[in-house]
């Protein structure tokens, strides 16, 4: 990953970033940076920007940009986020006479950045080395022996266009025997896609394709091909060449227990394909995992199925299926686990791979507590599968009371579909969390003043009582002149330290250069007088940071940008009687 990330870092700095900025903004969390990286180019918010300016949707357009330039400004994608931001300027004034030529500047710069990623994407080795970097000086075809009689194909993904969503696979390269059993040339092959030679392509071939380029994993699947009238066992596997992947082809033989066994394969393979294209297709995470259980539930039949994300003692993202007349589980326990029933959910030192309970009775004595819970609500079998990121557990799906299927291979099923599922999760946790880098400040660590609009329109919508603190350190300039900027950057950390010990650091917010904002909500009046006192007896101490302080208290939420210009007065009228007394 270094090898790669140094890589990918030293064209994007060529390019213009700044990716030792991005990554002090992860704090070093090179795996991390590198992921953010991936995911930001694989974002279809220009698709969304572009189509909001079509429809003149103005608001949702600039909300976009926004998110894109603090998005792109995080990770020092400089290019991208000078270019945003003069879109975002052109989205603020109802006159646009340069918004086509700005949104046609950060286009270009995007495109660049994405062939950036797409070209100089680690493929690891198939040991899973992970460090082997594929440089387009690389990406030589392979001279491969086409006398032997292995059936094999050679294909690229070809994207849709100005998208990273796969959308027909391309020939580059196959055996004699493959040229055999389709009745085609070589030369009529090569170059072309699988539609203009078949004229339709068959979805699952593209996931599979996906799964091997993308996830470096391979698949085994059954294959029934009309021409020879015959089934073939067909394995799809990734190379080292970025986007492609080798599909061959095995001929098995035609007994009517094959079939069925071959019938009920292709069924699996269905299913898990339609599953990931969900999780793939629908980018409602909510949804998606609904849906996900949705369709699990037509194969299984169970009485109670759910996915819940796992961070630290908690369950958070709790979703759940329940069949008509079973009351759901999940509410009941509430989101902290308890450690016994972690333990036989498999939470908890459990094993890393699906756990199949067939008779609930044999939880009797190793799991009392998780016993009698289920027998309660009347638990006869149970699967855990648990899902994994980076080797730590960050979730779990589990199925009561289902019924073994003829039609597919259930274990099979949840197996494959529990690494798509925790792909879908990791990649939704890791979204929270360059959101949550957002709304901070990077050289305090406090919240940033988009974060401040975000509360403050949380706080107008609700009806609890309100206290503002507004702050801003005296002789900032002074500091800065007399110990440089890394003082000053020093002076206003202690400073949200300090707001933070008295306030809670969740209702501090760095609104500008040596302001502050401090907004808490559900206290008295009373409660927030004592906390100010609190907070200037610390003024008298020489150590802290000398600050003009404002203060004032509304009784509803409707009334909060009331009470931030009330206590703006009266900071900036402490700030007067501050620096009167030191001209005298």
């Amino acid at each position: 990953m270094d090898n790669n990330l140094r890589s990918v870092c030293d064209y994007l700095d060529q390019w213009g970033a700044d990716t030792g900025a991005g990554l002090r903004r992860v704090l070093d969390d090179k795996k991390f940076y590198y992921k953010l990286l991936l995911e930001f180019s694989q974002d279809d918010a220009l698709r969304k920007l572009e189509n909001a300016i079509d429809n003149s949707e103005w608001k949702t357009a600039f909300a976009i940009a926004h998110d894109l330039k603090g998005a792109a400004l995080s990770l020092g994608l400089l290019p991208l986020s000078r270019t945003i931001s003069d879109v975002v300027e052109d989205l603020r004034t109802d006159v646009r006479p340069t918004l086509t030529d700005d949104l046609g500047k950060f286009q270009t710069e995007w495109q660049s950045y994405q062939k950036i990623i797409q070209s100089w994407t680690a493929m690891p080795t198939e040991e899973g080395d992970g460090n082997d970097m594929i440089t387009p000086q690389k990406l030589v075809i392979p001279d491969f022996c086409h006398d032997l009689p292995v059936i094999y194909v050679i294909y690229r993904i070809v994207l849709k266009p100005d998208t990273s969503v796969p959308e027909d696979l391309c020939f580059l390269e196959m055996s004699d025997a493959y040229c055999r059993l389709i009745g085609r040339e070589r030369k009529m092959l090569v170059g072309r896609t699988r539609s203009e030679i078949f004229g339709s392509l068959d979805a699952s071939w593209i996931e599979y394709a996906s799964r091997a380029s993308v996830y470096r994993r391979k698949s085994s699947s059954h294959y029934f091909d009309r021409l020879t009238d015959r089934w073939y066992n067909l394995t799809v596997a990734p190379i080292g060449i970025p986007g492609c992947s080798v599909f061959s082809f095995q001929p098995v033989e035609d007994t009517q227990s094959d079939r069925q066994a071959l019938l009920r394969n292709q069924n699996t393979d269905k299913l898990i394909i339609q599953i990931c294209r969900t999780l793939d297709m629908d980018r409602d995470y909510s949804r998606a995992m609904n849906r996900v259980l949705e369709e699990l539930s037509q194969v299984i039949h169970p009485d109670r199925i759910y996915i819940v994300e796992k961070k630290g003692p908690l369950i958070r993202n709790t979703f759940e299926w329940c069949a008509p007349g079973v009351e759901p589980l999940l509410k009941k326990l509430g989101s902290k686990v308890n450690p016994e029933v972690s333990r036989g959910w498999g939470i908890e030192n459990g094993s890393p791979h699906l756990s199949m309970v067939e008779d609930i009775e044999e939880l009797r004595d190793r799991f009392p507590v998780n016993y009698q819970i289920l027998k309660k609500e009347g638990i006869r079998n149970m699967v855990s599968v648990p899902f994994y990121s980076g080797g730590e557990m960050i979730g779990l799906m589990g199925i009561h009371n289902f019924t073994p299927s003829e039609t597919v291979d259930v274990q099979k099923v949840l197996q494959n579909v529990a690494f798509f599922i925790s792909v879908k999760v990791s990649n939704h946790l890791l979204h929270e969390r360059l959101e949550d880098l957002k709304k901070h400040d990077e050289a305090t660590g406090a919240k940033n003043r988009e974060a401040m609009l975000l509360c403050i329109q949380n706080i107008q919508n609700g009806d609890q009582a309100v206290g503002v603190v507004y702050c801003n350190l005296n002789s900032m300039k002074e500091i800065n002149d007399r110990e440089g900027f890394t003082g000053g950057d020093e002076v206003l950390k202690k400073t949200v330290e300090i707001l933070s010990d008295t306030f809670g650091r969740q209702n501090v917010y760095r609104i500008g250069g040596d302001e502050f904002l401090v907004l808490v909500s559900g206290k008295s009046e009373e409660a927030i007088h004592d906390m100010v006192s609190s907070f200037r007896e610390l003024q008298t101490d020489p150590g802290t940071p000398s600050m003009a302080v404002g203060s004032y208290w509304v009784s509803h939420g409707s009334e909060v940008k009331r009470g931030i210009r009330q206590a703006d007065r009266a900071m900036q009228e402490e700030k007067k009687l501050y620096h009167m007394r030191h001209r005298e």
